[in-house]
């Protein structure tokens, strides 16, 4: 991308350049302006000058935190005073078109497709004073992406102002608010998240036929409703769940691993998806003895001490799951701890809960009444 020596160019100049709908757009939708309604043309000019002089980084932060990875640089030549040269097939070119602070000539002649792109001075010189703002905000996209995804995976359904507290929790830049974690889990979409967007609030909700419904919405928050949510000590820790997999990675799971991996489960890619998929069918509240009766089939268990060992080690990781409907705790820590605990908690025991007639999960042949279930 070329450069070149850049002129001043000024914020209310370019605002006088837009169309009667694009203005209206700007100060209504993109700035939030209130009053803007009332406005005529040449009065709403000077109101979208003032609001976003008045404090230039906090008036466009929404943009600035949607601005694409591959615009950082090409933004930072701006701010340094340079004018880039963009091409009009360009992928973000359209991005350069609609921010209304940039600046955006045709150089060459009329069938030219090059164009120079600057940045308005009064935003310029904003950004060049607030370096630390302007770097934070660049940040934030991957930031609350991450914060959206942990939510999801922990408590299954949040609000934007949710997700907004718990940002709050660990921060106080006063960057964030709803609109801008709306902005960012809606942007976030096209990267195949942990979640969907189910009226205006995250959802990560299943049930046994694999989709969202307003009903099972409304039975999974009367289940999770008298439980206190969880929260870790750290922001890092927080983030770090913002996939299932970090599942994986707790005591219960490596050890139940470790079995699997001595009981036909040698590769570690059909080992993972296999605990991810009883993780899966936890979470939307399979029976215990169904998971483990099927898992067992899958195993290689020879004899009955391997049967009794897998159902220690698959309980053991059943119980330290953080389930969505625990709002985030485990059924050993609500079993556990009496300011959280309730008649519905799901506990698993360490010995597998089959039918007494079913078949033994060690492998044995034998009902689980005459061999590992034996009183």
């Amino acid at each position: 991308m070329a450069k070149m020596k850049s002129d001043v160019v000024y914020l209310k100049d370019l605002v006088k350049r837009l169309d009667g709908a694009t203005l209206r757009d700007v100060a209504g939708l993109g700035l939030k302006i209130q009053g803007w309604e009332w406005c005529d043309m040449e009065e709403l000019v000077d109101l979208v000058v003032e609001h976003v002089t008045e404090d230039p980084l906090k008036a466009l932060r929404y943009d600035l935190v949607l601005l694409p990875l591959e615009l950082h640089e090409v933004y930072d030549e701006m701010v340094a005073g340079e004018a880039v040269e963009v091409s009009a097939d360009d992928e973000f070119f359209e991005w350069y078109a609609e921010a209304f602070y940039l600046d955006l000539k045709q150089v060459g002649g009329r069938a030219s497709k090059r164009y120079v792109c600057r940045m308005a001075e009064e935003v310029r010189a904003a950004v060049k004073a607030n370096p630390d703002v302007y770097e934070r905000l660049l940040e934030l996209n991957e930031d609350l992406l991450l914060y959206v995804n942990s939510a999801a995976v922990l408590y299954g359904y949040v609000t934007y102002k949710e997700i907004c507290d718990l940002y709050c929790r660990w921060n106080d830049d006063g960057l964030v608010d709803e609109q801008m974690v709306e902005l960012v889990a809606e942007d976030g979409l096209e990267f195949e998240p942990e979640y969907l967007i189910h009226h205006g609030c995250i959802c990560n909700i299943e049930n046994d036929r694999g989709y969202d419904t307003d009903r099972e919405v409304e039975l999974f928050l009367k289940e999770r409703a008298d439980k206190p949510r969880w929260y870790p000590e750290t922001e890092d820790e927080f983030q770090n769940w913002c996939d299932e997999t970090t599942h994986l990675e707790s005591e219960s799971a490596k050890a139940f691993a470790d079995f699997l991996r001595n009981h036909g489960f040698q590769n570690i890619k059909r080992r993972d998806e296999l605990m991810l998929e009883i993780i899966a069918r936890h979470q939307i509240g399979e029976e215990v003895g169904s998971i483990v009766s099927s898992v067992s089939e899958r195993c290689k268990i020879k004899t009955r001490s391997e049967g009794v060992e897998y159902a220690a080690l698959l309980g053991n990781f059943l119980n330290n799951i953080r389930l969505r409907t625990n709002n985030g705790w485990t059924p050993d820590e609500l079993f556990a701890n009496s300011s959280v605990q309730n008649a519905n908690a799901p506990f698993v025991r360490t010995h597998p809960t089959v039918g007494r007639n079913a078949p033994c999960p060690c492998g044995s042949g034998k009902k689980y009444k005459k061999c590992c279930g034996k009183l």
